[in-house]
Parts: C-alpha cells; structure tokens; sequence
C-alpha cells in the first residue's frame, strides 16, 4: 500500500483533517507519492483520502492511499527499479557481463519491463486468446499464467525447476556459513550437503542426545493442535489413550496412503463398473481436501507426515548451546512488501515446530533461534539481509559478498526458470530462438 498527495495551493481545504506531523510536511516539500516502507518511517498518524498537510506556504491533499494492486508511481516498472536497498547494482552488474548471452539479458528487460510474453500479458495486449496458465491446464488445473505464476512451485510444469532453484540458493547460503565456520568445530551446519527430512535429521547423533525424537513429535503435536483448535479439545487426538484405540495397531488401513490410521472414516468414491463404492480415508488424506481443511489429524497420521518434512539449514553450536534453523524463501518481488509476505508465510510455517521444540529444550541449557531468509526472484533486500547475517554471526566484512552471489545465483535461476517454462511449451528448439 502506498499513498499520493495533490498539491492545492495556498487555499486552506473545506474538508479534511490537519496532519500536524512535521516529519509528513518536510516529507511533502520533495515528493508527492511514496511507496508503504517510505510511509512507515515518517511515523505518521492514521490519515484518510481528503486529508491534509501544509508545507511551504502550500497545502496538499491526500488524494489516493493505494491498494496492493495499485503501482505507487505511474507503472510496476518503475516501482520495481526505483526502490532503493534492493541489490539493484547487482541487476546492472549482470546486464553489464559479457559472457552472460544476450538472449537472457533481453528475457531479464522483458521481465522487469513488465513485456515477458506470457499468456497473462498476451491477453492484455490483444494477442491471446486466455490467460489461463498452458502447463498447468495439461494437468487439469487453472491459473493464470503470470511470470510470478511460471516462477513458483504453484506451476505444476515449473515445480521441479523451481525447486532446484529454491536449493541452491540455500546451498549457498550454508556453504558460506559452512566456511566462515571455519576450524571452529563448535559450529556444525548439518544441512550443508543436502536436505534431511525430520526424522532423518533427528539421526545425528547429537541432536538425539539433546532432543529424543519421541519427545519432540509429542511435543510439536500438542503445539499444533492447540493452533488448530479441533476435535472441541484443542486439537488433540480423541482416540489417544482409550481403551477402543490406543495403538496404531487398532486402527484400519487407509485406501490412498496405505496406512494405518485411527481415525479413518468411510467417503463414497464413483467406480467406473460399480457405481460407487466405499473408500477408507485416513485424517491425513481427508486434510488434503480443500472442502475439509478445518479437520485435525490423529498423532500417528502427524508423525508420518512431520517425519517426512524437510528444514532448509539447521546449525548447532556447542559452545553458545544454540540450534538455528534457516528457512529459504525465493518468491515474486513485483510488490515492494514481499519480503513481509513471506516472512509472515515462514513465521507461520515453522511455529509448531518452534514451539514444541522450545518446550523439548527446556532445562536442557539449550536455545533455539528461527532464521527467515527472504530473496525475491531479482531482489535481496540490503538491511534485512545484514539482519539475518548478524543472526547468524556471519563476519561483517562478507556480508556484501555473498549477498552478491546470491545476487548472481538468483539471476541465473531466474533465467534458467524462464527457458524451462519456454523448452515446454514451445520445445527445447524454440529457445535458442527467445
């Protein structure tokens, strides 16, 4: 969100209130339009369209407090380009490389320039006949085919691409911490060759010693049904500890996953020579559902799916007694608050985890701190990335470099997403044409 002021003149308005915050009239002497982030600094009270300001001898009207959809100056374009502390020398630094080909250098000018032919932007132009996403229609599914959509795991033909995008930005990151670890051994990054699932990480050795996986499961169970509110118990599982279902054994078995569950229920399914039959669902699949996300899960159906989850970096210091978890998060920057969007999507993600795990840790003399690493697909935003290096005690003196092959990292990817989405909708010949 960001706002616009129009200048009225030496004639004091009818209607409105006074803004008598100086900070908004020294603000107004240079500029009319400002982006949310330059909103926020100037510590303003909260204004409504109509209300004014005089600055110099004039008055200016607050005009317009823009949505999320609306650009603050007159195109996305501009708005992208001007924000400042967003990396944008490294942007110049690709453009300017020789050996980056030139074909890539137009697709970055087509993207930031707001003219990447998508079916989204054909159809804008007059020169599509839908919008709809092709890859994802191949599957069954219908989006709108955007170049933050083609950039994301949301499009079923890009989710592989995407993700090997989403780790090696993560590789990097803790191959860096890895290496300002140095002969420290107190400081063990223990996701640095490659992604563990939960109960593979809970292996190590010393994560068991100061954790045990039973322990933590229970733990982050309680935490997460509480956060969910079901079962008109908080959330807890209604068969654990009775007589009628009290061990995974007792339960039947589901029809989609295979597994045992207790709280397995019957759902009519069409059959192609029976008309319909009866299939046996496990809470775990029935959650899946969209019509029924309000549905908890029983603990065995959790510890199934909570041992199969994925953290991007986890770094354990023996000398300080801390754990640190790192979350990766590569998404769109068309709108200058992605790197809020995303923090809020991680903060969320992990508290279940962070609040079973800080239940475990209690009286052991361990901490636990959580890391959120936001990267837009063309974007690192300088001051929240020194945040995040100071968390990770990361020397000052590297903090610009590796945010600078980061940099490189993300420009690359964001090139080699666009040439896969090209390879599958026009064939692997198409491309050295685009």
């Amino acid at each position: 969100m960001g706002v616009k002021w129009k200048r009225q003149g030496p004639k004091r308005p009818r209607t409105g209130d006074e803004s008598t915050n100086p900070a908004v009239a020294k603000a107004l002497k240079t500029d009319t339009r400002f982006s949310s982030t330059q909103w926020k600094r100037l510590d303003t009270e909260d204004l409504q369209a109509g209300d004014f300001a005089l600055a110099d001898g004039e008055f200016f009207v607050l005009n317009t407090i823009l949505e999320s959809q609306s650009p603050v100056t007159d195109t996305w374009t501009a708005d992208f380009l001007s924000r400042e502390g967003e990396s944008r020398e490294c942007l110049g630094k690709y453009l300017q490389d020789k050996h980056v080909p030139w074909m890539a250098k137009r697709r970055l000018v087509q993207v930031c320039g707001g003219t990447f032919p998508t079916n989204k932007w054909c159809y804008k132009v007059g020169k599509g006949s839908s919008p709809n996403c092709d890859l994802c229609k191949a599957a069954g599914r219908v989006a709108i085919e955007s170049v933050g959509h083609v950039q994301s795991a949301y499009c079923i033909g890009q989710e592989e691409v995407v993700t090997r995008a989403h780790n090696r930005c993560s590789r990097l990151l803790q191959k860096e911490l890895e290496k300002c670890a140095g002969s420290n051994g107190s400081v063990r990054v223990v996701t640095a060759d490659q992604e563990h699932t939960m109960h593979k990480l809970w292996e190590d050795e010393q994560l068991e010693e100061i954790c045990s996986w039973e322990r933590l499961v229970q733990a982050t169970y309680r935490a997460w049904s509480a956060r969910q509110g079901v079962n008109g118990t908080e959330g807890l599982d209604a068969t654990r500890g009775t007589g009628s279902g009290s061990d995974e054994e007792d339960g039947a078995v589901c029809t989609t996953c295979r597994e045992k569950c207790r709280q397995v229920q019957g759902e009519q399914a069409p059959q192609a020579e029976t008309g319909h039959s009866v299939h046996q669902r496990c809470c775990a699949c029935r959650k899946r559902n969209p019509a029924r996300p309000e549905e908890g899960m029983c603990e065995a159906c959790w510890e199934r799916a909570f041992s199969r989850r994925r953290l991007d970096g986890v770094v354990i210091d023996q000398d300080e007694k801390k754990i640190t978890i790192i979350e990766v998060k590569r998404t769109s920057d068309r709108k200058e608050d992605y790197w809020e969007r995303a923090d809020m999507r991680a903060t969320e993600q992990y508290a279940a985890l962070e609040q079973g795990l800080t239940e475990c840790l209690e009286g052991t003399g361990w901490g636990l701190q959580r890391v959120n690493i936001v990267v837009g697909t063309k974007s690192v935003n300088v001051e929240k990335w020194n945040d995040a290096m100071a968390k990770l005690a990361m020397p000052k003196a590297t903090w610009d470099g590796v945010r600078g092959r980061m940099m490189r990292v993300l420009l690359e990817e964001h090139d080699t997403i666009l040439k896969s989405f090209w390879a599958q909708k026009l064939g692997t010949q198409a491309v050295r044409m685009r």
